[in-house]
């Protein structure tokens, strides 16, 4: 949904605990004329998408969020200022069942914009 619309995939590199996307924003999607005219801001809603989207794609099933565990945006994410986001997934399966995402969004030169944990189950049928 977000993915090859609000964001492009740069890079992926499969790492130990999941994997590790570079995404480029793109400064021309409607959402930021919305949010805001002059002022585009990457919404907290899409970040929290996009870690879903990009877990989906990570165990190649589809994923329904079941609980936002934590949700902290330190900084925006302006695509006009950040043209490269990294997104590097840990993935694991608890005790409780389903798909366990946490990710820690970054850019190349370390400004941290948001730390994500999410719950997620595989969608049946």
């Amino acid at each position: 949904m977000l993915i090859d619309s609000l964001f492009t995939i740069r890079s992926r590199e499969e790492t130990p605990a999941g994997c590790t996307y570079v995404l480029a924003p793109d400064a021309g999607h409607a959402i930021y004329g919305a949010h805001f005219p002059g002022g585009p801001v990457t919404p907290g809603v899409c970040i929290i998408q996009t870690v879903k989207e990009l877990a989906e794609r990570s165990i190649g099933r589809p994923l329904f969020l079941r609980t936002v565990r934590n949700a902290k945006f330190l900084h925006v994410i302006d695509p006009r200022q950040a043209t490269e986001v990294t997104f590097p997934l840990a993935i694991s399966q608890p005790d409780e069942g389903g798909v366990a995402v946490s990710c820690v969004v970054t850019d190349a030169v370390g400004t941290l914009f948001a730390k994500i944990s999410l719950l997620l189950e595989e969608v049946e049928g």
